[in-house]
């Protein structure tokens, strides 16, 4: 999926639908060896990302772990993306267990790719300044859960529609945890949330999901995954990479 970077107007939405006539089938199951499909990129530049590093640790962008770690992983997300939902359904509790183990530090890039992207990290990203990063973890895992479980629906022939999230399945997912965010906020934390996305696109990061692998000690990217791979791929890299003890 390519980005077009664009300030969306503020409103929350209700839920909208994708035809599936237009649509292509969203899940495959993956061969063990990445082969490039519709849903990957695969390209021999390592993406640059030590133009966002002066960002991790404040506000603007969601981390969790020590600073000590070896690893960043970044993870570039959009909350509307169908293959980031499939992708990160499955990762995003291993991903948070290298963290909370000081194997790396997550480093979470949002993307605005969707029509209501932009409002949708907009408002993740005031929960994470509210909350902190549990919160901010806990409701994109239920996002990307519900979503899958419609794409799962949708797959099985069970609906003759994709039904995405939209801002209001965020709100809905605040009011059942109970948490709230200052919506007069949210103008500036989108421009905030743009300015970041800008930059990353700059760098090269033009898809979703993206899962970008850092070496804090050398400077450099050690390699990254563009596009939608299969979870046990992606998990025997990491632990090969990062040392993981079994």
């Amino acid at each position: 999926m390519v980005i077009a970077l664009a300030i969306i107007v503020i409103g929350i939405g209700s839920y909208i639908a994708i035809n599936k006539a237009s649509t292509s089938k969203l899940y495959t199951t993956s061969s063990q060896t990445a082969q490039p499909t519709s849903t990957q990129t695969i390209t021999s530049n390592l993406i640059n990302v030590r133009p966002l590093l002066p960002y991790i640790n404040t506000s603007l962008v969601p981390s969790y772990g020590s600073n000590s770690s070896k690893y960043y992983l970044f993870i570039v997300y959009d909350p509307e993306c169908p293959y980031c939902a499939i992708e990160f359904n499955s990762t995003l509790p291993y991903l948070k267990y290298l963290a909370r183990n000081n194997y790396a530090k997550l480093v979470f890039i949002g993307m605005p790719i969707h029509q209501y992207s932009l409002e949708m990290i907009a408002m993740l990203d005031l929960l994470y300044q509210k909350y902190g990063f549990t919160q901010f973890y806990n409701v994109l895992e239920k996002d990307y859960a519900i979503y899958y479980y419609n794409i799962m629906l949708y797959e099985n022939n069970k609906t003759s529609q994709l039904e995405m999230p939209t801002p209001y399945t965020l709100y809905l997912i605040f009011n059942q945890s109970n948490l709230s965010i200052n919506y007069n906020n949210i103008n500036s934390t989108m421009k905030n949330a743009y300015a970041i996305a800008n930059l990353a696109y700059n760098q090269g990061i033009d898809a979703t999901p993206i899962l970008i692998i850092y070496n804090v000690q050398t400077g450099s990217t050690v390699n990254q995954f563009v596009g939608l791979y299969p979870t046990q791929e992606i998990e025997s890299y990491l632990n090969q990479t990062l040392g993981v003890r079994s």
